[in-house]
């Protein structure tokens, strides 16, 4: 027969399982039938006689809501009694505190987390998991939004595949409302937006819109410009709102250069290069890859040779607007100048290659490469005294032993089959004088 420790054990498990499905109709079936057995063996005999408080029978035990009641009371573990209500935890029913599987296995949900920090299981600093706190460590990071940091280390250089301004108006988008046709402005604490009523507006920015974005990188010299992969969006300011932290705009519409309309999108840089109307706002000036532009007099979405205050470095998308210039050069109103100009006193020598049998060769053929040195359209090759040549293939080893053989000084070069051990190999040639060495490169 069981004992009473017995039975305060089994019915404590049932009374603290976490899921009741946890427990099946076998263990409670058995738990009351030897509670039963336990009171009609331990009950006051001899039939009908009064129950002393110590004991109970039969017909005072029952059943209710998967719990055993005595005297219309629940079974009560020992450490439920002290607590004062088995109902209850710290005031609460356990469901008010937790409504859902807590096992190792399962995926828990809270509306939030206070905690030093937290990592994951394989955590090793520097080599495996992450760790999430105030110092923080993981593999990757992906932001849908905007990321403000005081500084970011490491890389020391600033690449820039587009357009850099410097312009009266500017800003950064955080969203748009494209019915109402209106933009609110990321700006910090305390910080007041560039913007004016009439400023002619232009961001380029990749579009989560395939179709928005353009196929091909293109600038026509008037203002009109498109990179491969991201969208052009050009708008006019027409209303400002909220002490200039919302505005509302129109787009620019299409034309004979322009044929798209786009909406402006959250997280764009825009450059306000210009204004219809506020001569003040229609000074600003832009720099590409090839060179630098100085633009005034801005009052419409396109430039005209009026508007080119000055350039700087390639000339050539000025023939667009009639100007005759070619090459780096510089085109400006007036110069006003101290020194003197000199026209080639210190023009470099340049080095050309001509290759007998050209780039690209065959099993069994060979090139021979020699080089020419220039100043301006002068040949000065007979100034150079020594060419040393060398080759690059990216095996160091024997790129080393190539070197070594071809170390002895020779101005023209034969190239064989047998010295390109992978395709596209750089060779180098070094030439020098007195007081000046030149190097040029080819690849065969």
């Amino acid at each position: 027969m069981a004992t009473i420790d017995n039975l305060r054990n089994r019915a404590k498990k049932i009374r603290s399982a976490f899921l009741p499905s946890s427990i099946t109709n076998e263990e409670e079936g058995s738990l009351f039938f030897d509670i039963i057995n336990y009171v009609a063996d331990n009950s006051v005999p001899g039939g009908g006689a009064t129950l002393d408080k110590k004991y109970w029978t039969k017909e005072e035990l029952k059943f209710l809501n998967q719990y055993i009641t005595i005297f219309e009371e629940k079974i009560k573990a020992c450490y439920a009694d002290k607590s004062g209500d088995s109902e209850l935890w710290d005031g609460h029913k356990f469901i008010d505190y937790i409504d859902q599987s807590l096992l190792a296995i399962s995926d828990v949900q809270f509306k939030s987390v206070i905690a030093n920090f937290l990592r994951s299981k394989d955590y090793a600093p520097g080599m495996l998991g992450y760790k999430i706190g105030e110092d923080s460590e993981l593999r990757s990071l992906i932001i849908r939004s905007f990321l403000e940091v005081p500084e970011l280390r490491y890389n020391r250089v600033d690449i820039t595949i587009g357009d850099k301004w410097n312009a009266p108006c500017g800003g950064i988008i955080e969203s748009v409302d494209t019915v109402n046709q209106i933009v609110t402005l990321k700006l910090e604490k305390g910080e007041i937006g560039s913007i004016a009523i009439d400023d002619i507006c232009m961001g380029i920015y990749h579009s989560l819109d395939p179709l928005d974005n353009s196929t091909i990188t293109e600038n026509d010299g008037r203002g009109n410009r498109k990179i491969a992969g991201f969208a052009t969006v050009y708008f006019r300011i027409t209303e400002i709102i909220d002490d200039r932290k919302r505005f509302k705009y129109v787009l620019r519409g299409v034309s004979d250069r322009w044929k798209s309309t786009i909406h402006p999108m959250p997280m764009m840089h825009f450059v306000g290069y210009g204004n219809f109307i506020n001569k003040a706002r229609q000074t600003s000036n832009y720099s590409t890859r090839t060179y630098t532009r100085y633009l005034r007099n801005v009052s419409d979405w396109e430039f005209t040779a009026y508007n080119i205050a000055a350039q700087f470095g390639d000339l050539d998308n000025l023939s667009v607007f009639g100007i005759d210039m070619k090459g780096y050069s510089m085109y400006l109103d007036n110069i006003y100048m101290s020194g003197k100009i000199d026209q080639s006193a210190y023009l470099p020598d340049r080095m050309e290659f001509d290759l007998s049998n050209g780039y690209s060769l065959s099993l069994g053929e060979e090139t021979i490469v020699t080089p020419y040195l220039y100043n301006a359209w002068d040949d000065v090759s007979l100034k150079y005294d020594r060419f040393i040549w060398t080759r690059d293939s990216g095996n160091t080893s024997e790129d080393a032993s190539w070197n070594i053989l071809h170390q002895a000084s020779q101005r023209s070069l034969t190239i064989k089959f047998s010295d390109l051990n992978i395709n596209r190999v750089i060779f180098s040639c070094e030439a020098s004088k007195i007081g000046f060495k030149i190097t040029g490169n080819i690849i065969v």
